[in-house]
C-alpha cells in the first residue's frame, strides 16, 4: 500500500525493529479500529521525527506482511546504512518513503493479477474482472468473504459445510434491483442488496462488519450503474439490429419478418399506451421486482425503455 502517515502513539505489539523501521501487530478495540482503517492488524511503520510515523506495509496476518519486512532488511536498508552521518533525518525519510511507494505499487500490480487469478478459479469465471474484497458477516453472525467484480456479486461462507466445502453464491449485477445502505446493532456498518434470483424469486442479503460502508456502497452502486447500462445499450443494439435484418430480409422470410415487426409495432405501442410515454419510445425489457412504498412493498414488473423506468404492480395499477 502507499505509505499512510500517522501522528502519536499507538498501541500495538513490537515484532520487530531495526534502526529505522518497526514490525508491529496492532492491537484490537474501538481505536485500533479507527487507526487500522480496515487494511489489516499486521503494519510496518516507519519511524520519523516529531512523532510522525508512516505505515509502509499492512496485511491481515504476519505473512502477508514477511516478505516487505524481508525486502527492507535485505534490500533497502543495506544502502541506506552507506549513507553519509551527515544527510539529515528528514531527507533519509523522503528517500525511503519513496522506495517503498515504488515496491507498494510493483507488489500491488502483482497482487492485483494473483488476486483476479485466483478470483475466477474459485467461482469457475474464465477472465471475470476482479474488482475487490471484504471479510463481512451475513445475519446471524455468518462470517463470509465478499467479492465484487465486473459483471457479479461472488459470496463464500468461510466456514465449510458438513461435506467440507465451503458454500457459493453468485448474483449477477443485472438481476440486483436495490443497493441500501443500513445500520446494524446502532452502527453504519451494514448494507442491504435486493436481487431477483434465477427462479424469478425477491430475495435480500444484509451484510455487515463494513469499516468503510459507504465507500462500499459507492463502489457497489458504481459497478451496478455501469452493467445495467451496458445492459441497455446491448438491448438497443439487439432491437435495432433486428428490426435492420427484418428489413433486408430475402423475401423467403418476408412474411415472417412482417409479421415479427408488426407485433413488435404492437407491443412498442401497448407500452406507450399503458405508461403515457410518447409514442416513438421502445420497450426494451421487463422483469419482476418490488417497489417501496409508504409502510410496505409492493410486488409487480418493472420496465425498461431508452428515457423511462415504469412499473406496475400485480393488481394492475400504473405507477
Amino acid at each position: 500500500q502507499t505509505p499512510e502517515r500517522v501522528r502519536g502513539k499507538y498501541d500495538a505489539e513490537l515484532l520487530g525493529t531495526n534502526e529505522l523501521f518497526d514490525l508491529l501487530r496492532w492491537k484490537q478495540g474501538i481505536l485500533a479500529g479507527v487507526m487500522g482503517k480496515g487494511r489489516g492488524a499486521y503494519r510496518i511503520v516507519l519511524r520519523a521525527p516529531n512523532c510522525v510515523h508512516f505505515i509502509v506495509a499492512a496485511g491481515r496476518t504476519l505473512e502477508d506482511v514477511q516478505p516487505q519486512w524481508k525486502i527492507l532488511e535485505e534490500e533497502i536498508l543495506p544502502d541506506i546504512r552507506k549513507y553519509n552521518a551527515n544527510d539529515s533525518t528528514a531527507e533519509l525519510c523522503e528517500y525511503l518513503l519513496v522506495k517503498c511507494d515504488s515496491f507498494a505499487r510493483l507488489q500491488a500490480l502483482e497482487e492485483a493479477e494473483q488476486q483476479c487469478e485466483e478470483f475466477n478459479q474459485m467461482f469457475g469465471f474464465k477472465d471475470e474482472k476482479f474488482v475487490s474484497m471484504y471479510n463481512v458477516s451475513l445475519w446471524k453472525r455468518t462470517p463470509i468473504e465478499l467479492y465484487l467484480s465486473e459483471n457479479y456479486i461472488c459470496i463464500r461462507h468461510e466456514e465449510p459445510d458438513s461435506q467440507g466445502e465451503h458454500r457459493i453464491v453468485i448474483i449477477p449485477w443485472k438481476q440486483v434491483t436495490n443497493i441500501r445502505k443500513r445500520k446494524c446493532f446502532a452502527r453504519d456498518t451494514a448494507i442491504s442488496i435486493h436481487y431477483i434470483d434465477n427462479e424469478k424469486r425477491s430475495e435480500d442479503i444484509f451484510m455487515y462488519g463494513f469499516s468503510q460502508r459507504d465507500e462500499v456502497a459507492g463502489i457497489m452502486d458504481q459497478l451496478w450503474q455501469n452493467l445495467m447500462s451496458k445492459v441497455l445499450r446491448s438491448a438497443e443494439n439487439n432491437t435495432s439490429l433486428v428490426h435492420e435484418t427484418l428489413r433486408r430480409g430475402s423475401s423467403t422470410i418476408k412474411d415472417v419478418g412482417d409479421k415479427m415487426s408488426l407485433e413488435s409495432k404492437h407491443a412498442h405501442s401497448a407500452y406507450n399506451r399503458k405508461f403515457r410515454l410518447p409514442t416513438e419510445e421502445r420497450h426494451l425489457l421487463d422483469f419482476p421486482c418490488k417497489t417501496w412504498e409508504g409502510s410496505g412493498f409492493k410486488t409487480g414488473q418493472m420496465y425498461i425503455s431508452k428515457h423511462f423506468l415504469c412499473f406496475q404492480s400485480t393488481k394492475g395499477k400504473d405507477v
